[in-house]
């Protein structure tokens, strides 16, 4: 796999191949928000596809053409941040109508009903009713489908997905690295299934099954879209919108690949996308529940995906953007680091700010990258710290508590609208 890199050290094309075999590969073209405005995929059979991508002036997806012809539309209400009242995707209109907290009342000709607490509880297509179940932690415990078959999920204490049972039967098992990264799945009898290799991202590049290896490519925001044999024959090929709908799909490998949209567990009885805390529906580009962390999460709409931009952002927690994942270690680091220093010793924070930005992102899931990168923020923020700590001790508490504020303001925005009030991302 390569890659190339803009010079803010966004991801600007990357190439998979096997034994010189291309198998999938992605170059973007991005404005000065940062934002991806067109992108080009080719996979190893020569296919290419060019999109274009157009946004309102808040960043939420407006338009999608695929080499030419509108492909994705969508339309939002009147609020700054509002949320989604109309979509056509390859010429399939649907209207979406919402109740005032915000539940998805009617997506087309299908009906949603939410309990008092916000779940999802049922989904209604003519006669077809699906129905879910929760735990009191808000860990999706059941799904019911038309056919009256039960899919159950088995949760562990932190709340990953450990096992799956349909019809009462364990038919699949899951081992976690940390919160997002699947290492293996087993069988009901605790033999292996399928074992997962990764390198330096935090999708794995290649997988083991029966002790045949295949390898796996995404596309920028972690949609598995190809997979190859050793010998870098393509064995699938995958077509998603920007929600994440399987709009098409070539090839028939021998086995069930567990990973959908944006690099989340993709259950195919459900058509749900497990992502960390929950559970992300395609066909409306929601979730089936509120966010654990409410406001804190970034979005106005509670149940919102990625403030309407699945193009250039994703969610692996099923909390809060990527970046505001990152935002909120460096922010945990540079707190953790000015305590940890005393409010005085910019040395001291340097190290405590390290140590939370770097094994904070990998209890969170994050990738080595990701932690390294973030080794290198909470060590300038705990330094931050500590020099702030002084200045409280030279200048006295008026100055300091004026200097916070700033800097409370500066989190908000990098957090609440995941961009940077200075460089390089401005905010709205």
């Amino acid at each position: 796999m390569t890659r190339t890199f803009s010079g803010y050290g966004e991801t600007d094309a990357e190439s998979s191949s096997v034994n010189g075999t291309g198998l999938f590969s992605w170059s973007a073209v991005r404005d000065d928000n940062g934002r991806i405005t067109q992108k080009t995929e080719t996979f190893g059979d020569g296919t290419t596809a060019t999109y274009v991508y157009d946004y309102d002036t808040v960043g939420r997806l407006l338009t999608v053409t695929k080499d030419g012809a509108v492909a994705e539309s969508y339309q939002y209400d009147t609020r700054p941040y509002g949320i989604r009242t109309y979509q056509e995707v390859n010429d399939v209109t649907k209207s979406l109508s919402y109740n005032d907290e915000d539940n998805l009342l009617t997506a087309g000709g299908v009906s949603y009903q939410h309990d008092d607490d916000g779940f999802l509880v049922s989904r209604t297509q003519e006669t077809d009713v699906t129905t879910y179940d929760y735990s009191l932690r808000g860990e999706l415990l059941s799904v019911t489908l038309p056919d009256s078959t039960v899919i159950e999920y088995v949760h562990g204490p932190l709340g990953r997905r450990i096992a799956k049972k349909v019809g009462g039967t364990v038919t699949e098992k899951y081992l976690w690295q940390g919160l997002t990264r699947l290492l293996a799945v087993y069988n009901t009898d605790d033999t292996l299934k399928i074992r997962f290799e990764y390198a330096d991202a935090r999708m794995p590049v290649a997988m083991t099954k029966d002790g045949v290896t295949y390898y796996l490519a995404y596309d920028q925001v972690g949609s598995l879209k190809a997979v190859s044999d050793s010998s870098g024959n393509v064995m699938l090929k995958r077509e998603c919108d920007s929600f994440g709908n399987i709009l098409d799909e070539e090839g028939t490998p021998p086995f069930e690949i567990p990973f959908g949209f944006a690099g989340g567990l993709h259950d195919s009885d459900t058509g749900l996308v497990r992502f960390g805390h929950r559970d992300y529906d395609p066909g409306t580009g929601r979730w089936t529940a509120k966010d654990p962390i409410l406001f804190a999460g970034g979005d106005t709409d509670l149940y919102g995906y990625c403030l309407n931009d699945p193009v250039n952002w994703n969610d692996p927690s099923g909390l809060e953007l990527s970046s505001g994942e990152n935002a909120a270690i460096a922010i945990v680091g540079a707190i953790t680091a000015t305590v940890a220093s005393g409010i005085g010793t910019p040395a001291a924070g340097a190290v405590a700010g390290g140590f939370v930005g770097f094994f904070g992102t990998l209890i969170l899931g994050g990738d080595i990258q990701d932690a390294i990168n973030n080794l290198a923020g909470g060590a300038l923020t705990g330094m931050t710290g500590g020099l702030y700590g002084q200045l409280i001790e030279v200048a006295g508490w008026g100055m300091g508590r004026r200097i916070l504020w700033s800097g409370w303001g500066y989190g908000f925005d990098l957090i609440v609208y995941g961009c940077d009030p200075v460089w390089p991302k401005p905010c709205p």
